[in-house]
């Protein structure tokens, strides 16, 4: 796990293992009472994330009382998981 300051703002990792879905933040005040939660997904080209995957990180979300995440892959998302994101 680390962190560094850059641009004003924090970047903190979390261990790696079990992470509850959640594999990073930026913390966007001095004070880090609000953060960017991040989930990312490194897949081959081949295997795209679905809903669940989505859900799951929603879910990991409201664990933790956040009011924002990014989800990032170096894959592709279904159809479904964008309707999922935008609703």
């Amino acid at each position: 796990m680390g962190c560094r300051f850059e641009g004003g703002l924090w970047y903190v990792g979390v261990p790696t293992g079990l992470d509850g879905g959640i594999d990073g933040l930026i913390k966007e005040d001095k004070l880090g009472l609000d953060a960017i939660y991040i989930q990312a997904k490194r897949w081959d080209n081949g295997k795209s994330v679905g809903r669940e995957k989505i859900q799951a990180f929603q879910g990991a979300l409201a664990g933790v009382g956040a009011r924002k995440g990014v989800f990032m892959t170096t894959s592709a998302l279904l159809s479904k998981p964008v309707y999922t994101l935008s609703a």
